[in-house]
């Protein structure tokens, strides 16, 4: 008998325990998949970042060839900075550029560096900020005979000094992420005979 007593009691309690056992594992459900989407986006922007990191390198290399193969002197650079190539004395003109080529203002642009085919986005400037005259020494060993050994028994050498201008550039780079999120500056100084 004693268990019909007790059959009645219990009035729902199991009930009340249960929903508050389903309500925790809801909000457990709910904060994994809010973690999971946060490292999802963090995951996202870090591929953004290196994509545009390694852009920013391909880039800086582009303006390295564009010093080799086209700075043959300095007439090109200049103060008022419509082609990218800056004569520029100051530390901070990387940040006063207009990287997106739309602001008429400041007329202070880089040169575009976008390649389509390799999917590369971004831009360079390039300037040139000192000379430096260097000293070169040439040293020329006696003449040799046809096998290579001395025709004499002494070897006469001859040296020769001469002073070369060397012309200092600062590259700075700009790569953009894949999705234009990920922003990425690089600067390199690069040196050149002129």
């Amino acid at each position: 008998m004693a268990s019909k007593n007790t059959k009645y009691k219990q009035q729902g309690a199991i009930l009340i325990v249960a929903l508050v056992m389903l309500m925790v594992l809801t909000l457990l459900g709910v904060s994994g998949i809010t973690t999971t989407q946060m490292q999802e986006r963090m995951a996202g922007n870090e591929q953004e970042n290196a994509y545009a990191f390694e852009t920013a390198e391909a880039i800086l290399r582009t303006a390295e060839q564009y010093i080799e193969n086209n700075v043959t002197s300095l007439d090109a650079f200049d103060t008022d900075g419509t082609d990218g190539l800056y004569n520029s004395e100051t530390d901070s003109l990387w940040s006063k550029i207009d990287w997106e080529g739309s602001d008429s203002s400041n007329n202070l642009e880089a040169i575009m560096a976008n390649d389509t085919s390799n999917n590369i986005k971004g831009a360079y400037i390039i300037e040139h900020f000192a000379t430096f005259q260097v000293e070169q020494t040439s040293t020329t060993i006696g003449d040799t005979g046809s096998k290579g050994v001395s025709s004499d028994s002494g070897l006469g050498s001859t040296s020769s000094t001469s002073t070369i201008s060397v012309s200092q550039f600062r590259i700075t780079a700009r790569g953009l992420g894949a999705g234009g999120r990920g922003r990425v500056y690089l600067q390199a100084n690069y040196g050149k005979a002129l």
